[in-house]
């Protein structure tokens, strides 16, 4: 095995996980796939980015907000993989918030879909903070349900606070591409992700900090997702060196020359599991890693086992 790409059954990725849980210094990134493990009592599942559009530019056309001709011209962009493209074209069209906000809220199954056990399991490690391109509430929710307090939630126009929090040593959420209950917070184009991250000198300094002092466990993107690029290039810039991120990937989504430069240029070691219709690996993971966890904390510290070895001795 390269030490750049491992499997979920290899032990060491856990114990340099487990160790950063338990130093307090792991941020975890969630992407649309975690997203994606909720479901709503009909048995569906929010989309991932890709049909999150595609049933966007449905809503649309039955909003009478897009006709026939532009629907197409936009579902080109998304079958020929511009997905960044296609959703400020999308963000274009919806450009009151209101319509943005109600179109999100249909298609991530807002109102219907509860959170899965992945959500339930992130909840329970002891991550530092988390870091989301979702819209949605699921860890929030789950959050509360696991400790009976709020997950103290920044973006855009909150973002100050974050690192007051940090100093405090509470537990936060970014929501990096907005929060739906926050319409005008939406960002669904890269271009306007990046407006954000040049214009706006708090929140790139935020993003900075953040990469620069915690380890980053990405959970819910694939290698080329085009929402995280930008983010992973940031990673690069401040840390690359110390190759202490992981991301959690589907088998062979990663080519393994990919993943060596994913190593050695942006210090992420790749984690790949096998897929299925529910991406119940990515549950396995977490339950290992939980588990890992736990075990780390019931083991005995250096001085314990010393002192026991001194009373056998005598």
């Amino acid at each position: 095995m390269n030490t750049y790409l491992s499997d979920i059954d290899d032990k060491k990725i856990y114990r340099s996980l487990s160790e950063a849980l338990a130093s307090r210094s792991l941020i975890l990134f969630a992407g649309s796939g975690l997203s994606a493990q909720a479901l709503s009592p009909d048995g569906k599942r929010p989309p991932l980015w890709k049909p999150l559009l595609e049933g966007m530019i449905k809503w649309c056309k039955r909003e009478h907000l897009l006709n026939n001709a532009a629907a197409k011209e936009i579902q080109k962009l998304i079958d020929h993989g511009f997905l960044i493209d296609a959703g400020q074209e999308i963000q274009e069209i919806l450009y009151e918030p209101t319509q943005l906000q109600r179109c999100i809220f249909e298609k991530i199954l807002y109102t219907t879909a509860m959170s899965g056990e992945a959500h339930k399991l992130i909840t329970k490690l002891p991550f530092r903070g988390y870091l989301t391109t979702n819209y949605d509430e699921f860890i929030e929710g789950e959050f509360r349900n696991q400790h009976g307090i709020p997950l103290k939630k920044y973006y855009k126009p909150t973002l100050e606070g974050v690192l007051e929090t940090y100093r405090n040593y509470e537990q936060f959420i970014v929501k990096l591409h907005g929060d739906i209950n926050d319409p005008s917070s939406i960002v669904l184009g890269n271009r306007s992700y990046e407006a954000l991250l040049n214009n706006n000198q708090t929140y790139r300094q935020c993003l900075e900090t953040i990469f620069s002092m915690w380890s980053i466990l990405f959970i819910g993107f694939s290698g080329s997702d085009p929402d995280i690029e930008s983010i992973i290039s940031r990673v690069a810039a401040f840390d690359g060196n110390y190759r202490r991120h992981h991301m959690l990937v589907t088998k062979g989504s990663v080519p393994n020359l990919k993943a060596k430069r994913f190593w050695k240029d942006k210090g992420i070691n790749i984690i790949e599991y096998s897929e299925d219709k529910s991406h119940s690996e990515v549950v396995r993971f977490l339950n290992n890693l939980l588990k890992s966890y736990l075990d780390t904390q019931l083991a005995p510290s250096y001085d314990t086992k010393v002192s026991a070895k001194i009373e056998r001795k005598r």
